[in-house]
């Protein structure tokens, strides 16, 4: 099983050169922190990550809180 907890820059490298798709064909699973989901989607709505990341449809998708605040 292969996990894998994704930051902000690749994200948004991923995403801008569409290669996004790579995620779910790599890992088995995909966890973004949510203050990592909170810093792409608040970017702004002109932003191609801020735009796809919430369309996402993969199952395997999971958003983890930072240990701080557990």
């Amino acid at each position: 099983m292969n996990k894998v907890v994704i930051n902000t820059s690749p994200l948004i490298v991923l995403f801008k050169s569409q290669l996004a798709y790579l995620l779910p064909q790599t890992f088995t699973e995909i966890i973004i922190p949510s203050g990592i989901w909170d810093e792409i989607v608040e970017a702004g709505k002109t932003d191609m990550a801020s735009r796809q990341l919430p369309r996402l449809t993969y199952d395997r998708v999971g958003l983890r809180t930072p240990l701080a605040s557990r």
